[in-house]
């Protein structure tokens, strides 16, 4: 059970499926945005493309991944919340407006 990517560096798959959830879903230090790290050839350090990454996961695989992005997403942004139905809602201020309509 053996992945090759780009660079046609051989990666065994439970073991890189490992690597590249912990990689997924470990955020860059950067100001702003969220974003998160890329799954690297071992060998070369090519980024490896997430297409080959989602060929060799299940939906579930996939799913957890999605699941820890946003996870990290919500911690990292105040104004975004959880609801305990699941739904993330985002608060973006707004301005008031006071001015009544004339019916």
């Amino acid at each position: 059970m053996f992945l090759t990517d780009d660079c046609f560096h051989r990666f065994h798959i439970p073991c890189f499926k490992e690597y590249a959830i912990k990689r997924l879903t470990t955020v860059k230090s950067a100001k702003g945005d969220v974003v998160f790290e890329d799954a690297l050839c071992g060998l070369c350090h090519k980024v490896v493309a997430l297409e080959e990454i989602k060929e060799m996961m299940n939906r579930d695989e996939i799913a957890q991944i999605e699941s820890m992005q946003m996870d990290q997403r919500i911690e990292h942004d105040p104004k975004m919340v959880r609801c305990e139905c699941a739904t993330v809602i985002l608060f973006e201020p707004s301005k008031t407006d006071y001015k009544q309509k004339d019916d």
